[in-house]
């Protein structure tokens, strides 16, 4: 999935709210994680994602075809509902987006 605003729809919060509409439906189907990838020039991607709880976890050297720039890996885990499963964590992954 491409997350993407129009340039005159930017600095409204749409891609916050996006993203958190990601985060409940991703949390509702028990999944362990989410990853997100963004050019490492996207000053304004890395901080959004860094703010809903991702972590940097690498780059991939020339990843964009059309201009063989790098993109940075990302990942947000989250706690599972099961209290058996090892992955569960007292405190959650991700902290609430700030508007």
């Amino acid at each position: 999935m491409n997350l993407a605003v129009a340039p005159e729809h930017r600095r409204r919060g749409i891609a916050t709210r996006l993203l958190e509409r990601l985060f409940e439906l991703t949390t509702a189907t028990d999944a362990a994680a989410t990853r997100s990838r963004c050019a490492v020039s996207n000053d304004v991607a890395i901080r959004l994602y860094e703010q809903a709880g991702f972590k940097a976890r690498g780059v991939r050297r020339g990843y964009y075809t059309d201009n063989r720039e790098d993109a940075l890996d990302h990942v947000a885990r989250f706690p599972s509902r099961d209290p058996r499963d090892p992955r569960v964590s007292r405190r959650p992954a991700t902290r609430p987006l700030q508007r």
